[in-house]
């Protein structure tokens, strides 16, 4: 058996069996992810446990991802736990070994009573402190879109967000040193009124570390150099629809209160697709929403969808698209995602895509269509390109 190693860092807790078996915990103890034999596993915070891997199919190789069942994923983890725990130092082991699946259940039990589900976040916010101001999502009707359809949607109260806030720094504990950022969710949580925003971030300001707010660039990634345990800032979701009523004084209010970078669910460039999925708000809109933000000092993050509008309007897809993102003022410091479209057959887009014969793209077409977007918006002092697979989420 290979020598092992089970210490504890400044923000988790890292075991290593030789080169190819590593284990991650937060400083709780829960495990967080694992290497075993050339594939990546990952627990969600809702206690579900997922196995990554690649694979040759259709001519490509594919990162695949699966959660494994119940009961399996009980014992797997027993098990884990057990043979860290015997390993550990005395500091460590009870830490550790109190992880049975009982408790592994009550945590989840806690988990979902101070969360509806986190259905979504963008990729570089994966280890961020999710708060819900708003639950599920205001519109709630694009096609392609199934995120928020288990959930009405509902704003809370400053108190009930407050209470909300408790909640969370009670759940995570120590385990919140690890995390990085404060997302502000659901789907468009900056769309609610100004004076509730205004009341949400004060209470995330008084419960968390944050920068200071006139920080940017270099100076801000000194800051946090030197003060690990601050978190980066505050990141949301907004829709062109809600984003263009707010003012730039009404976001800069909000970037002084360190948001950092709002989400824009762009999707196409193209107004006929746009109305095609349903999706409210036009690309004229988009264009002037994100000229706000950048005048307001708030960096965009851009989300585009990779195949909506399968075969047939594949071609006016991305040249509409790419024709809008050149008209942006986008720098280094912004984002653009393209996101491969993933249809599940009973969703209301495989429905019309069916009736108006627009032929859905292969996992294969797509990647050419993310080659081409890649290849043209990857520009120097442009903004960061890079890839959103939805399937790939896990909080």
């Amino acid at each position: 058996m290979s020598e092992a190693t089970v210490r504890e860092k400044w923000n988790s807790i890292s075991a290593f069996f030789g080169t190819d078996e590593v284990y991650t915990f937060d400083l709780e103890g829960r495990l967080l992810w694992a290497y075993q034999g050339g594939r990546t596993y990952r627990r969600s915070l809702d206690h579900r446990l997922f196995v990554k891997f690649s694979e040759q199919r259709e001519g490509i190789r594919l990162r695949e991802i699966r959660e494994i069942p119940a009961d399996e994923a009980r014992a797997w983890l027993e098990a884990v736990h057990r043979k860290v725990a015997q390993e550990a130092p005395p500091s460590l082991k009870e830490r550790l070994a109190r992880w049975t699946p009982e408790a592994y259940e009550e945590d989840r039990r806690k988990f979902l009573e101070i969360y509806r589900p986190v259905s979504i976040l963008p990729p570089d916010q994966y280890m961020a402190v999710v708060l819900q101001l708003t639950e599920g999502c205001a519109w709630n009707r694009c096609t392609f879109c199934s995120f928020y359809r288990d959930r009405p949607y509902r704003v809370k109260t400053a108190e009930a967000f407050e209470a909300h806030i408790r909640a969370v720094q009670t759940f995570f504990g120590r385990a919140l040193i690890a995390r990085r950022s404060i997302f502000l969710a659901d789907a468009n949580a900056l769309a609610v009124s100004s004076s509730l925003l205004i009341a949400a971030f004060e209470a995330i300001a008084h419960a968390f570390p944050l920068p200071p707010p006139d920080l940017t660039g270099s100076a801000l990634l000194e800051y946090l150099r030197e003060h690990p345990e601050v978190l980066r800032g505050v990141f949301s979701f907004l829709d062109i629809f809600t984003g263009i009523r707010k003012s730039i004084d009404e976001f800069r209010e909000l970037r002084a209160r360190n948001l950092r970078r709002v989400y824009i669910g762009l999707e196409t460039g193209d107004p006929f697709l746009l109305r095609w999925i349903n999706k409210p708000g036009t690309p004229e809109e988009a264009l002037e929403l994100v000229e706000t933000l950048k005048r307001s000092g708030i960096h965009v993050g851009l989300i585009l969808l990779a195949g909506v509008g399968g075969r047939r309007f594949a071609n006016q897809h991305v040249s509409q698209t790419l024709r809008l993102l050149a008209r942006m003022p986008l720098d280094s410091k912004d984002l653009i995602y393209l996101s491969p479209l993933v249809v599940p057959p009973d969703s209301a887009y495989a429905q019309r895509a069916q009736e108006d014969r627009v032929g859905i793209l292969s996992r294969k077409e797509i990647e050419t269509q993310l080659g081409i977007f890649r290849k043209v918006l990857t520009q120097p002092g442009g903004p960061r390109i890079s890839i959103y697979d939805i399937r790939e989420f896990i909080y």
